[in-house]
């Protein structure tokens, strides 16, 4: 038995024992489905080592159905043994290009003739079982993956599915794989210089309702996009979106989809290109509308969410509804690009009541001729308050500094009794440009007033506070050209502009 065992060691540790098996695996495969198989070397280890090299199988149109270079993996024999589970330490993959079709429902994917030719008669004919539900969910350990130059096509015309996925560089290091759970944690993921293209051409075919999954919970300690661009086409949604994107980056990041949680140390991007289309109709429109309305009250997303810093430099964003253009000098909501956005923000931090955001710099110009030039703050936001501390901003020619704080009872009494909120607002350093109005307002040109007063800028000063139905104006400073307005007093019925 020991010289036995010897011996069929040597067997299949040897290049000639190897071959003989690189050479039985390709006539079997060949024989039972008829299309073409080549495969330059096969080489495994009892440890588990794996090695494949110069894998070509062709599909039965003569197409290719898969190539790949060189596969290397590690994959542990004893768990698939003991039946305990499956164990892949680690793999690297060179070099792989893929097909996956499938016309129609009846003759299936494109490799469903490799499993049909290894299904016998017999075991089509067995009786159903019933599955055993009380059964452990299957043991799957993952490490790490090096994959390099994949181009891998998906067409499935009965979903209507149409996806390309090419990539340099794909790195994994998974940590932890639990399929039971559904938590999974990585050390380091990167993506390099990508392109991703989804097209949903047709609505999905309606199936059975099926038990919901739960969702994952994710914990990666740095994950990198470079240099990936993609598309994503939905014509069922009239939805299209276009990104280009050089540089993403997540430090530390924890999503906790089962309990609704994100918390993050750093989000940064830089360099790279957002579009987004969308064609909304009318009856999406009024469908949208019926649901806002049949919600019973406000209600705080069910969400915690913390995120220590957000970076973006350098960022281009468009968005266009309905075919919508951007006209200079016109602000459209309906047609927005917007270039050379920049974002500094820290303490990102929501739950349910409680929110609050300081935005050390933002800055952008949008292209209709709006240019924020300075935008910096303190958000604070719960059931009882809202308050912007500490505002700089500056549009154009432009400036505004100041606080600003509402008090409340709750949120849901300032939606519906906004009068009875207290107000304690103090703005100074005004510089105001009246023309800068007509983006938004185009027919205030026509006004011979509004014309007058835009001819020069209006400045001053502000402070007000009290119920929003009759405000205490403690002081006003303002100044236009030689006129200048100073005083003091109440504004009543502020929310009621024909009874102001």
């Amino acid at each position: 038995l020991f010289i036995f065992i010897f011996l069929l060691l040597l067997f299949v540790r040897s290049p000639w024992g190897q071959d003989i098996i690189k050479d039985k695996l390709i006539s079997t495969i060949t024989e039972k489905t008829g299309t073409k198989v080549e495969l330059d070397r096969v080489f495994v280890r009892f440890n588990g080592n794996i090695q494949i090299d110069g894998l070509y199988i062709e599909d039965e149109s003569g197409d290719t159905l898969i190539y790949s270079k060189s596969l290397n993996a590690s994959i542990p024999f004893l768990p698939l043994i003991k039946g305990s589970g499956v164990s892949v330490n680690s793999l690297e993959w060179h070099k792989v290009r893929a097909n996956v079709i499938r016309k129609d429902s009846i003759n299936g994917f494109n490799f469903d003739f490799l499993v049909n030719a290894f299904i016998t008669p017999d075991s089509l004919a067995t009786p159903e079982v019933a599955a055993d539900t009380s059964a452990a969910p299957m043991n799957l350990q993952l490490g790490d993956f090096d994959l390099t130059d994949f181009k891998i096509r998906y067409t499935d015309d009965v979903s209507g599915i149409d996806a390309l996925i090419n990539f340099d560089e794909l790195i994994l290091e998974l940590q932890e794989t639990d399929m039971e759970n559904m938590v999974f944690r990585a050390g380091d993921a990167r993506l390099v210089n990508s392109e991703i293209r989804y097209y949903q051409n047709k609505p999905f075919p309606e199936t059975q309702e099926e038990e919901p999954m739960p969702l994952p919970v994710i914990f990666v300690d740095n994950l990198e996009l470079k240099l990936v661009k993609g598309e994503y086409v939905s014509k069922p949604d009239s939805l299209s979106t276009k990104f280009n994107i050089q540089e993403f980056l997540v430090e530390s990041a924890q999503m906790d989809l089962q309990e609704n949680k994100v918390k993050t140390d750093l989000i940064a991007l830089s360099d790279s290109d957002i579009l987004l289309e969308l064609l909304v109709t009318e009856n999406k429109t009024a469908a949208v509308s019926n649901e806002t309305e049949s919600a019973d009250g406000f209600q705080w997303p069910e969400w915690q969410v913390g995120i220590q810093e957000i970076k973006l430099e350098n960022n281009n964003i468009a968005y266009y509804l309905n075919g919508n253009t951007v006209q200079r000098g016109q602000f459209n909501p309906d047609a927005v690009r917007i270039d050379d956005l920049f974002l500094d923000a820290s303490n990102i931090n929501y739950k349910p009541g409680d929110a609050s955001a300081e935005i050390g710099q933002l800055n952008f110009k949008e292209a209709s001729g709006i240019a924020l030039n300075e935008f910096n703050l303190n958000l604070k936001a719960n059931e009882n308050q809202f308050s912007l501390e500490k505002i700089q901003l500056g549009i154009n020619n432009s400036k505004l500094a100041g606080d600003f704080n509402i008090k409340y009872k709750s949120l849901q009494d300032f939606l519906e009794n906004p009068e009875e909120a207290n107000l304690n607002a103090s703005l100074n350093n005004v510089n105001f440009q009246i023309s800068e109005l007509y983006r938004f307002q185009p027919d205030l040109k026509d006004n011979e007033y509004i014309r007058t007063l835009a001819t020069a800028p209006v400045s001053g000063s502000m402070s007000a506070n009290g119920k929003l139905d009759k405000v205490n104006l403690e002081q006003l400073n303002l100044n236009w050209r030689n006129t200048r307005i100073a005083g003091s007093g109440t504004i009543s019925n502020m929310q009621d502009p024909e009874n102001l």
